[in-house]
């Protein structure tokens, strides 16, 4: 009769104090584990002890151990992936300290090695081909400004006007209490990024604004015409970033909406007087941003050392989630510009219709159009992991990527048809009251409440 199995249990198991079965080759816990299974060595048996068949032998091959110099303590290999190795053919294993497997081990098995070290090189590019996919943005000939023109009986109707003024202010007043508002994104001067001192000045002024009372308020009147007084003045024709360009029009846009809707005649007027300076200015960053996109389209990250993802990407200290972070860094800063230069433009034109001046036909303001994100959700994401999870949900549905929610300013009646208004952005809303209306836009909402209400009155 055989002697009962004296068999210990695998050093795995013994070192979790956990019951271990004893199979072969390796135990179930291993086994579903994926892990090393391996077994203490067994006492050596006595001579007497019955030897295998000639037969039984013959049935295992032999079996080499190629041992390294520089075999890893046995301790460490319970660290290692072992998913991609088999218990079989040790003689091709580079590993180490592995005892003899019994005789039960199936010879069909074969190793399979691990595969090789991934290449930063190869990371990069997949990460790079990643981010290219979602740049769709950054194309030529989204960057094409288109004119409509303007007929001499065209009506601008003063509430859809007066209501786009008051968002205007709102907004700005929202930037000051939130760090965010449709055109200005928190993301693009969030830390690491630096928070460019001409906006420093403006948010500091619009707190201050918005705080004024009748006592203080002349006091405040002159800390405005100073500062952006002294802000023209300051600026050179050094050449800028595009980021650059961008915070000082924001910063003189905050200003000219703050003097020019203030009611103060001698505001307005100095702010009036401020109106062909924004436009350049506006022009400028608009030159600036299409032709450093070509750029952007070619490496995918931006030139900027402003920017933390081109650190990561240029020096290879890459995971996945940098494609998310470097695709959303690019949209807002592109859909910054882009919203921040339609601000401008409809800000002066419906300051010119408020006064009853005929709007320039050269002018491009609401006139005319530039592409724009249009989708809501992908402006107010919090975080570039939001940002990404709603851009490929939307893909799927051709939503963006040149879709129905990437058009011109102007072309957006085909939204009326086939999208609820509360599935469309507040800033494109809002662009909607002065392109068709107020009215139009407001039976828009109602009609279509059920996707979730909405309010483009201000």
């Amino acid at each position: 009769m055989a002697r009962p199995s004296k068999q210990k249990a695998c050093l795995a198991c013994t070192s979790s104090k956990r019951r271990c079965d004893k199979g072969t080759p390796s135990c179930t816990r291993c086994e579903d584990r994926d892990i090393d299974c391996r077994y203490p060595p067994a006492k050596r048996r006595r001579r007497d002890q019955q030897r295998p068949t000639i037969d039984a032998a013959a049935s295992v091959e032999p079996t080499v151990i190629t041992t390294s110099s520089t075999a890893a303590p046995a301790a460490d290999l319970f660290a290692l992936d072992a998913g991609a190795l088999s218990f079989n053919l040790w003689n091709t294993t580079p590993w180490t300290d592995i005892p003899l497997l019994p005789s039960a081990t199936n010879p069909q098995q074969r190793y399979t090695p691990p595969p090789p070290a991934e290449n930063p090189l190869s990371r990069r590019r997949d990460i790079i081909e990643a981010v290219t996919r979602s740049t769709w943005f950054l194309t030529p000939s989204s960057w094409t400004i288109s004119h409509r023109n303007t007929r001499v009986n065209d009506v601008y109707p003063a509430r859809a006007l007066t209501n786009f003024t008051r968002a205007m202010q709102s907004w700005i007043l929202r930037w000051v209490t939130d760090g965010h508002n449709p055109f200005i994104h928190r993301g693009v001067y969030a830390s690491p990024n630096p928070f460019p001192p001409l906006l420093q000045d403006a948010l500091a002024m619009a707190s201050l604004y918005h705080h004024s009372t009748p006592q203080n308020e002349t006091i405040v009147q002159r800390v405005l015409d100073e500062k952006v007084s002294a802000m023209i003045t300051s600026q050179t024709v050094n050449i800028l970033e595009t980021r650059d360009h961008l915070s000082r029009v924001q910063a003189l846009l905050i200003y000219t909406v703050l003097l020019l809707f203030d009611g103060s005649v001698r505001h307005r007027a100095a702010a009036e007087s401020h109106i062909p300076t924004l436009v350049l200015w506006s022009s400028q960053l608009w030159e600036a941003a299409s032709s450093e996109a070509q750029s952007l389209r070619a490496t995918f990250t931006p030139a900027s050392t402003q920017c933390p993802v081109a650190v990561a990407l240029s020096s290879g200290a890459l995971v996945p989630e940098d494609a998310d972070l470097a695709a959303w860094y690019l949209w807002i800063v592109s859909e910054s510009v882009r919203r921040t230069w339609l601000a401008v433009m409809c800000t002066v034109d419906v300051y010119l219709a408020l006064k009853g001046d005929q709007i320039p036909h050269h002018n491009p303001g609401c006139g005319g159009g530039v592409k724009f994100t249009a989708r809501a959700g992908l402006w107010d994401a919090p975080s570039p992991a939001r940002w990404s999870a709603l851009y490929r949900k939307l893909e799927e549905s051709d939503d963006v990527d040149g879709g129905a929610y990437f058009l011109q300013s102007f072309e957006s009646d085909k939204l009326f048809v086939s999208a609820a208004a509360a599935d469309v952005d507040e800033f494109a809303r809002l662009l909607y009251t002065v392109v068709w209306g107020l009215d139009r836009v407001e039976g828009w909402a109602l009609r279509t409440s059920a996707s979730g209400e909405v309010c483009p009155t201000y």
